[in-house]
């Protein structure tokens, strides 16, 4: 829902229900999961339901990088030079070890038990992988490559980190591999079965299968598809491909296996990144990254999420 819509909704009778969770200390009401909050740099609870909710009480703040697991029930946060793993749900907090800096790139595991890492202020480009998630979970380094890493993917369940420099595509690793010569790559992002990767690189998205020396790269949509600047990526378990394109300031879903457009939705954003979240939405970083904003696919829509004090203000101004 766009920004302009919530001043519809505070009139609807809805309003004053959301309202009064808002105005109390406790969170009442539905949920749809957590979301990091790039303004207030915390883990919030998204109180409503898509379309009509808003980001409530803080689980963590004082953050420098946090990502949302995709089934909802873990986090990955950078805070005060360390990496702590959270669990949503309970609040439980297990810190992994020394963090130097902040979660510049993020990519989970479709089965979320694992996430590659990159922080902004590491010494090179370095790459580090939690594994385990669920059960003991560990932090490792898992490789350092001499190019800046652009965008990252995690196939498996960390089986492999895929990372992407200015020059190629890479398997991470002690002795790291060349898959392919791709310069440029924007965005990277892994099927479920983790067998094929897509990346964005120019105006044109390709598709990696297999992840070692003999990978093969096709194109899946080229320069004709009228692309402009793809920047985000994102495969659903259906196996839909869903494309942030920051130039047309648009959301295209795909089916990779024909290269069909199968709708495409306007933003009031520049998309940069693109995450799975619970309930087979996902989230959708703009480039000012000061906004929350959810991806519905069974809804074809892109919904603005506020803070609990747009509600208020909001209110005041109707008064």
């Amino acid at each position: 829902m766009s920004r302009s819509q919530w001043k519809l909704i505070l009139q609807a009778p809805c309003a004053a229900l959301l309202l009064a969770s808002v105005a109390g200390a406790q969170i009442s009401g539905p949920d749809s999961g957590f979301a990091y909050d790039p303004n207030g740099k915390a883990i919030r609870l998204i109180v409503g339901v898509p379309g009509a909710a808003y980001l409530g009480n803080a689980l963590l703040d004082g953050l420098d990088g946090a990502a949302i697991a995709p089934d909802g029930r873990s986090a990955v946060a950078a805070k005060d030079g360390r990496l702590l793993l959270i669990g949503v749900a309970d609040g439980a907090v297990t810190d992994l070890g020394e963090w130097s800096g902040d979660l510049a790139l993020t990519a989970w595991s479709a089965d979320s038990t694992a996430v590659a890492l990159k922080g902004g202020r590491l010494a090179g480009d370095r790459l580090a992988l939690v594994r385990g998630i669920g059960r003991n979970a560990e932090l490792a380094a898992i490789a350092q490559l001499d190019d800046e890493i652009t965008a990252i993917a995690v196939a498996g369940s960390g089986d492999a980190v895929i990372a992407a420099t200015r020059s190629g595509l890479y398997r991470a690793g002690a002795d790291s591999t060349l898959l392919a010569l791709l310069p440029d790559t924007a965005a990277l992002a892994a099927t479920p079965a983790g067998d094929r990767i897509f990346a964005a690189a120019g105006k044109q998205i390709y598709s990696l299968s297999g992840l070692d020396a003999s990978a093969e790269l096709a194109i899946v949509l080229s320069d004709a598809a009228g692309l402009e600047a793809p920047s985000a990526l994102a495969v659903a378990a259906d196996g839909s491909l869903y494309i942030g394109d920051r130039g047309a300031h648009k959301l295209i879903a795909v089916n990779p296996a024909t290269g069909e457009a199968l709708y495409a939705i306007d933003l009031a954003f520049e998309p940069v990144a693109m995450s799975r979240a619970a309930g087979g939405r996902f989230v959708l970083s703009p480039a000012a990254g000061d906004s929350v904003e959810i991806f519905d696919p069974a809804r074809q829509a892109v919904l603005f999420v506020p803070q609990a004090g747009v509600f208020e203000a909001a209110a005041g101004a109707e008064e």
